[in-house]
């Protein structure tokens, strides 16, 4: 009995639809459910509207410039952080080319420092996502099932 108590307090609450909460009038913007990903297999073209707009541009080269079969829905929050990281990336680097990788004293910049780290960053979700020649490679094509019976399978 007490073990159900525990489940059934650490469960939470689901949350109602903003359909319902609409119907109700007690629908606020700042209550709202996020925006659900229709699962489809694919990745909409639209970016989240979360990101910058550096970030929304990567989303939409990522998508338009992948094959067709490579992105799906399940790679929603890994593509988010490469877009995420790829516009950081991009204002890191004009930083540097603006400033140098070096400061008066001879030291690495900060700016430097974390553009190391995120091209660390982004070069493992480039391999993650297949974004690379070799990840690419490596990727395995769905076998083909032959739906033809052939007479001499049972010999």
């Amino acid at each position: 009995m007490a073990i159900g108590f525990y489940l059934k307090k650490d469960m939470g609450r689901l949350p109602k639809p903003d359909v319902i909460k609409k119907a109700q009038g007690t629908l606020q913007k700042c209550r709202a459910n996020r925006q659900q990903l229709q699962v489809n297999g694919k990745l909409p073209i639209q970016p989240p509207t979360e990101l910058t707009k550096d970030a929304r541009a990567a989303w939409e080269l990522a998508i338009t410039c992948a094959p067709e079969s490579l992105l799906t829905a399940l790679d929603h929050s890994l593509l988010e952080r490469w877009c995420r990281n790829y516009a950081l990336y991009r204002k890191l680097q004009a930083d540097v080319d603006r400033h140098g990788w070096v400061d008066i004293k001879g030291k690495p910049r900060p700016s430097f420092t974390a553009l190391i780290k995120i091209q660390a960053a982004l070069a493992q979700c480039e391999q993650q996502l297949g974004f690379t020649p070799v990840s690419r490679c490596k990727m395995q094509a769905p076998a083909k099932e032959d739906s033809k019976s052939n007479e001499f399978d049972d010999l």
